[in-house]
């Protein structure tokens, strides 16, 4: 039986309004363990903490989604796609300056155009799953 789990991150979760969350490799491989997980689309922030979670878990097939906070970052080799994160209107931000990507951008259009082909290409589209929260729709 394939077990797959297609939303996992690793290294950082930037927090958007919040403080940004560690999401250590480690906990990522305990938690794969745990739950007998064969595949994982993983969205990773760093490479390092991607290789170690590699390293910790050799018998998953991993599909490493780097997550991409603007379309100057190079790309790392050997990923199978990338995470991207839209602005999802104000106060979102990856850790530096930027306020996400707007999808509609020229500048995105052009960047997706630039990729390999068969690239995954993974959208965060919800905003917060908080029921607190919503997505950027309510936020303009």
């Amino acid at each position: 039986m394939l077990r797959v789990d297609d939303h996992l991150h690793v290294g950082v979760v930037w927090g958007g309004r919040s403080e940004p969350t560690p999401a250590p490799a480690s906990g990522a491989a305990a938690y794969l363990k745990a739950n007998e997980i064969t595949h994982a689309c993983v969205c990773y922030s760093d490479r390092a903490s991607m290789d170690e979670l590699v390293a910790l878990c050799p018998e998953i097939k991993f599909y490493k989604l780097q997550w991409i906070a603007g379309t100057d970052q190079n790309l790392d080799d050997d990923i199978q796609g990338i995470k991207l994160h839209s602005h999802r209107g104000t106060g979102f931000s990856f850790g530096k300056e930027s306020q996400g990507l707007d999808y509609n951008s020229k500048e995105v259009k052009q960047f997706l155009k630039s990729l390999p082909e068969n690239m995954i290409v993974q959208y965060h589209t919800q905003g917060s799953a908080s029921l607190k929260r919503f997505s950027a729709l309510h936020d303009r």
